[in-house]
């Protein structure tokens, strides 16, 4: 008997109805061998099910890593790899990042340029960070004699746009190496209830491929000797946290809405299958609705939200009908039954609905620290440039998969 691995459910049908109407010991052995290896199947039909249906709902985590290597990278700071860089400057901590920057090249063949070292940062790429520079108080005329103390643990940050892709539910691929094809089907053979004699339609199944290809993204930031060379947890924490959200922000971004065009991957609502507009300002219930129309039709199971600011105020004093107590379009953070994030990374009063499993953001390799302490500028201040690079890109598996709608300017406005 062949293997069920190599085997479909609908192969097996096929076998059982060619031999139904016979009989005798060896046609009896053959239906009972038949008969356990669909259950086989149908078992292991239902168990992937119950999978895609959890795929669908749960947020989207980094594919690969071992527990000790976990703990290893989580045991240092990004702020130890900055030291690492720094001239002079060598204790345990340091020789510890080296020795991580080591184990990262050995994992995915990635080289540092120039003496730069490698830091993973997977576990942080859709992490919200909350560090950013900023000025002392002004002094006052006894200024002189009182001394500051430096509260890093009370650091005021930047208000940044909330990172959802992975809350949604995106797939991250990380540890990538080279382009990276995805096959996809594209097309199913055809079925058709004929009468006797008749032929049967034919055909194949038709495919095409995704490809996943690394786009670059970095950014140049300079930071204070002092802040980097501060033992408080806290001051490095800080450092490490605005590092980390550079790159974040960057990828969420383009997973939501990158165009695609001056090496930017191209994101989700660029290649939505159903781009719809609204008068602004007045979204009403049954254009929410039809969205989840939009993927009913294309066999596309939803399972939350993406919204802009200014959508999710409107929605929530929106009534969904004129009739006392009809409830308004989002209540409780969720949207016709399904969960709303909202971000400043989604445009300006757009919202998308769709099955998230469908997107992937694939990383390759991982994030390379540089640190240049001769920089003009930054050493006449006896500060640190700092430069940090990263390599992803964005694909959709069925653009059919998401629904947009986008405001347009209302009628004599």
């Amino acid at each position: 008997m062949t293997s069920t691995t190599e085997r479909t459910l609908s192969t097996v049908m096929t076998d059982l109805e060619a031999i139904k109407g016979k009989s005798g010991p060896d046609i009896d052995r053959r239906w009972a061998e038949l008969a356990a290896e669909a259950d086989t199947l149908k078992a292991r039909e239902n168990r992937q099910a119950v999978l895609d249906n959890l795929a669908r709902s749960a947020p989207g985590t980094p594919l690969s890593g071992d527990e000790k290597y976990q703990e290893a990278r989580n045991g240092f700071t990004i702020v130890d790899a900055v030291r690492a860089q720094m001239p002079g400057v060598t204790d345990t901590r340091v020789g510890r990042a080296k020795e991580m920057s080591a184990e990262i090249e050995r994992r995915t063949g990635q080289k540092p340029q120039q003496g730069g070292i490698l830091v993973d940062l997977t576990p942080a790429a859709e992490t919200r960070a909350t560090m950013t520079t900023g000025a002392q108080g002004t002094a006052g005329e006894a200024a002189d004699l009182i001394p500051t103390q430096q509260r890093p643990d009370q650091f005021v940050s930047l208000l940044r746009a909330r990172l959802i892709t992975k809350l949604l539910g995106a797939a991250v691929l990380d540890g990538l190496t080279g382009n990276v094809g995805i096959p996809r089907q594209t097309g199913a053979a055809a079925a058709a209830w004929t009468g006797e004699n008749q032929q049967f339609p034919a055909g194949n199944g038709t495919y095409d491929g995704l490809i996943l290809s690394p786009k670059t993204c970095g950014s140049i930031a300079e930071l204070s000797r002092n802040t980097v060379m501060q033992s408080s947890p806290s001051a490095q924490q800080l450092v490490q946290n605005d590092l980390l959200a550079v790159m974040a922000q960057a990828v969420d971004a383009a997973a939501l809405a990158g165009d695609g065009a001056n090496f930017t991957p191209k994101g989700v609502i660029p290649q939505a299958g159903v781009t719809t507009q609204y008068t602004a300002g007045s979204l009403t219930w049954p254009e929410i609705l039809a969205r989840l129309t939009d993927l009913e039709t294309a066999n596309a199971v939803p399972n939350g939200w993406a919204v802009g600011a200014g959508v999710r105020a409107m929605l929530m004093a929106t009534p969904k009908a004129a009739s006392v107590g009809s409830g308004f379009i989002m209540e409780d953070g969720t949207l016709a039954g399904l969960p709303a994030q909202w971000s400043a990374n989604v445009p300006a009063g757009s919202l998308v609905l769709g099955d998230w499993s469908n997107l992937l953001i694939g990383l390759w390799g991982v994030a390379e620290i540089l640190v240049n302490p001769y920089a003009s500028e930054a050493y006449q201040r006896g500060n640190i440039q700092i430069r940090v690079i990263q390599s992803a890109d964005v694909a959709v598996r069925r653009t059919q998969a998401f629904t947009v709608l986008t405001p347009k300017a209302a009628s004599g406005g």
